[in-house]
């Protein structure tokens, strides 16, 4: 019989005497309890005051490229997991690590891997064996820290191609028309980065600045600039051109992702596939005359669909997927 969840019900309080040093075996994610993972959150929560050693979102991408961060280690680490966790409670300044090497991604990922075991088994703060032998305890959020750290070099390392892709753009030129238009074009896109943040929410988007940097470079086109696109030209489509009858829908890339999962598990019912129904309703009452959506297939193209329903016809073409 499955079990019966009251979303309603207070979450239990943990408790430390019960979970923490008694042989107890960090269960899989989705057995985890409510109680457990609250307190697992809680302890890997990074406090405010230390949030604030982090460049702001809201700072300009100009501003954040040039920003000293500490470097993440390519060092190949075999130290095991486990001597990175301690016992003792945590009694080091983190302050330190905003000029110390990050510790490699790998081992970051086998850390947090690790973490809810070590948890159970009593860890109390980290220790990073590759300064002072390892005798500096440091808080066990220092591992979220680590995490965030990683993830804003990275991002600045995309800003800084972008933008040096931008300004190579803009100093090349042309002779023809389109292609002054298009330097002109960069150079006003290279004094936008003095005003957005390096990592702003974008409204009504549920993404953020740092997406875009993508644009900005060969980089592959990613499912949320995608469904940002579609967005823009489903917004486009309805307010600017009177010629786009309102029965002509444009789909994101989850549509792309629904069908192929309802192909997997040959099962297309509401129940199992409630996002494809509503598209199945629309259809059958004439709100929906042809279709639009991108799908990404073999991994490394995008590809522009389009089903007509009142032709009973599909047809398809290739995206490219970089810029040029």
């Amino acid at each position: 019989m499955a079990r019966i969840i009251d979303i309603d019900a207070p979450v239990p309080i943990f408790d430390a005497n019960y979970w923490i040093g008694n042989g107890k075996k960090f269960p899989k994610i989705s057995e985890i309890p409510a109680e457990v993972s609250t307190a697992c959150n809680n302890i890997l929560s990074v406090p405010q005051h230390v949030k604030e050693y982090l460049p702001n979102p809201q700072l300009s991408v100009v501003q954040f490229i040039h920003q000293t961060l500490p470097p993440q280690s390519s060092a190949i680490d075999t130290t095991k997991h486990s001597r990175w966790f301690s016992k003792v409670p945590p009694s080091h300044d983190v302050a330190s690590l905003m000029t110390r090497p990050i510790p490699p991604q790998n081992v970051l990922n086998g850390l947090n891997e690790a973490f809810g075991q070590q948890w159970f088994d009593g860890a109390q703060s980290i220790c990073d064996p590759r300064f002072n032998n390892g005798t500096e305890h440091l808080p066990l959020w220092t591992l979220t820290l680590w995490m965030d750290l990683a993830r804003i070099v990275r991002t600045q390392a995309m800003w800084r191609k972008s933008e040096a892709w931008l300004n190579l753009k803009a100093k090349q030129g042309g002779e023809v028309q389109e292609e002054l238009e298009e330097a002109e074009s960069m150079k006003k896109a290279t004094t936008l980065l003095s005003a957005i943040g390096w990592d702003a929410p974008v409204c009504g988007l549920g993404t953020s600045t740092t997406e875009l940097s993508k644009l900005l470079s060969a980089e592959w086109i990613s499912d949320e600039l995608m469904d940002m696109m579609m967005g823009d030209l489903s917004f486009r489509a309805r307010t600017s051109n009177p010629n786009v009858s309102p029965d002509v829908k444009i789909g994101t890339t989850l549509l792309s992702q629904a069908i192929v999962g309802a192909a997997r598990s040959k099962d297309y019912s509401k129940q199992s596939a409630p996002f494809l129904y509503r598209y199945e309703r629309a259809v059958k009452m004439s709100e929906c005359s042809q279709l639009y959506f991108p799908a990404h297939v073999h991994g490394n193209h995008w590809v522009a669909i389009n089903v007509d329903f009142k032709k009973r016809e599909f047809s398809y073409g290739i995206v490219q997927s970089v810029i040029e």
